[in-house]
């Protein structure tokens, strides 16, 4: 019997990273702390205090095994909600049963874990579909809150250098299409392997669903393919049956606790190039301490791999695929010096320049409707995100925390942002405005010159779209998605305030708060994947299925849905 370590693997291609954007807490804004602003009344900020919301509800349950009915020991149940912390976890008995207590009256959703089977969200039917939200009152206790989990479905096989030999410590794993920001793409699965010395994987706990395999050396280097040419190939992910393009591998389909066994597949050699170049301040003079960072999306997310630049300003990053990247080169804080380029690599070495010069800085404060100036809100719970529009760098922007006198500073920009803002639940940005303009929607154009004065209005007066979903014969629906878009298609894309999905919870109810005024159409689908409600060519397919509502300031409709089939 050989001895298995799973999931100590590297990542395919590196780290998924999250904010490039130093957070500047400390300096001073250009306006003054509480300064009016034309066409904006200023209200009271909201206190500093909330009280401790009762615990009191249980949820109650049990987990069985799908096959057979009987009942599954020793599962993990998780549950969460937004906005609320520190909530408990349960295991369940040798019966099954497990309960969960002292809970807040939330929207909650659940989850049951155990080893060797799928993972699965309550009310959860396919995978990439999301689970079905639970409402808990005070003091309520909900029982019969089920699952039913399916033992996971296995991939095992073989992996192979370019001269047909095991290959050992190569990375494998199965990955699932998904919708990420509008595109689909594969990401990784659940389960991932490293090949023992026969260059052998097994893949287990794997949902019913079609997947794509991939394997990669797990080092990287390009040396664990022989061939003789020191840098000008190597190992990137390979796709079944051999493939380096995800999109034309042969995908494997998995039914519920089968194994398919048997793959075998060589790691593709790549052409591999460099990128080279120099990086300058405005005044042609070589930096001292710049930092280079390269960025490329893959995989449903965001690798970075840093660079170092050398005394003369020179730097080299080898070994890259084809691909779109972007480089950017900065100095150490408290400096704002910043340059940014994108690069596309096609098989041939690439020079770039970088040119440093002062980015620019974002500066505002946030201030609430007559309505919420009494509201509960922490400044730390509201950050201000500036997108970057069309570039691979959007998913690596984590944006700033808000002060405690309610002002934020984004410096370092380049290029075109939207500013995105994220609140807690029960709250939503009523307007972004500049100079007296509306650019809750709009780009701000950081091309030398800072840009002052930006203030965004919160709100707690939200639209509210609710409804029961129901068949044909007019029973109530619980297995569906309903998804509410904006008529005018020019509203979708990624990040879209205009556009929100959700689940009906128990009762075949659901509610969507916060979307802005204007008019759009609500349709409840029997499946839809997680994330594809941001796929405009998805949208473009439910228009004609749609109800037509039209949502004014914080106002409240009730449209009942009767389920449909995806289209």
């Amino acid at each position: 019997m050989r001895l298995r370590l799973h999931g100590l693997a590297a990542g395919l291609l590196a780290t998924l990273t999250a904010g490039l954007l130093a957070q500047a807490q400390t300096s001073k804004p250009t306006f003054p702390t509480g300064a009016p602003t034309p066409g904006i009344p200023e209200p009271q900020a909201p206190r500093q205090t909330s009280p401790q919301a009762p615990r009191t509800g249980i949820i109650r349950g049990r987990v069985l095994r799908l096959d057979s009915g009987q009942p599954l020991g020793k599962v993990r149940v998780d549950i969460r909600a937004t906005g609320v912390r520190d909530l408990p976890t349960a295991m369940t008995d040798e019966k099954g049963q497990y309960e969960l207590k002292a809970l807040p009256a939330a929207r909650y959703t659940l989850s049951a874990y155990k080893g060797g089977f799928v993972t699965l969200e309550y009310g959860q039917r396919r995978p990439n579909e999301p689970g079905r939200p639970v409402d808990l009152a005070d003091g309520e206790v909900l029982d019969r809150i089920d699952f039913s989990l399916s033992s996971g479905g296995v991939i095992a096989g073989t992996v192979l250098d370019d001269a047909g030999e095991p290959m050992a410590g190569a990375v494998v794993q199965a990955l699932r299409p998904r919708y990420v920001k509008g595109i689909r793409q594969v990401s990784p699965g659940p389960s991932r392997d490293v090949t023992d010395d026969l260059g052998q994987f097994r893949l287990f706990g794997l949902a019913p669903g079609s997947y794509v395999v991939s394997a990669t050396a797990s080092d990287g280097r390009s040396e664990v393919i022989r061939l003789a040419a020191a840098n000008s190939v190597g190992s990137v992910a390979t796709y079944y049956p051999g493939t380096l393009i995800a999109t034309d591998a042969r995908p494997v389909q998995v039914e519920a606790g089968a194994e398919i066994s048997g793959l075998s597949f060589a790691i593709v050699p790549a052409r591999l190039a460099s990128i080279t170049g120099t990086v300058r301040t405005a005044d042609g003079k070589v930096p001292v301490e710049a930092t280079l960072t390269l960025a490329q999306s893959v995989e449903g997310g965001t690798s970075t791999r840093g660079a170092a630049v050398k005394p003369d300003g020179s730097f080299s990053i080898p070994s890259l695929p084809a691909g779109r990247y972007t480089l950017t080169a900065r100095l150490p804080p408290p400096s704002d010096q910043i340059a940014m380029t994108d690069v596309t690599v096609v098989n041939a070495d690439v020079t770039a320049a970088l040119t440093l010069r002062k980015g620019d800085t974002a500066r505002g404060r946030i201030t609430f409707d007559a309505a919420a100036a009494t509201a509960d809100l922490q400044p730390s719970q509201v950050r201000v995100i500036p997108d970057a529009v069309g570039a691979s760098l959007m998913t690596l922007l984590s944006g700033v925390t808000v002060r405690d006198d309610w002002t934020f500073e984004i410096p370092a920009l380049v290029g075109r942002r939207r500013l995105r803002v994220t609140v807690p639940q029960g709250w939503a940005v009523r307007s972004i405005r500049r100079g007296g303009a509306d650019v809750t929607d709009s780009t701000l154009d950081f091309a030398g010159k800072d840009i002052d004065g930006i203030v965004v209005q919160l709100t707690k007066q939200l639209t509210t779209v609710a409804g029961q979903v129901t068949d044909a014969r007019g029973q109530k629906v619980t297995d569906a998605t309903v998804v509410v878009f904006a008529e005018d298609r020019d509203r979708w894309g990624p990040n879209s305030r205009f556009v929100r999905a959700a689940r009906p919870d128990q009762d075949g109810r659901f509610s969507i708060q916060g979307l802005p005024a204007a008019r759009y159409l609500a349709v409840a689908l029997d499946f839809l994947e997680a994330g594809e409600e941001t796929d405009p060519d998805a949208l473009e397919r439910l228009q004609r299925l749609g109800t037509r509502l039209t949502l004014g300031d914080a106002e409240s409709k009730t449209v009942d849905l009767k389920v449909s089939p995806a289209p």
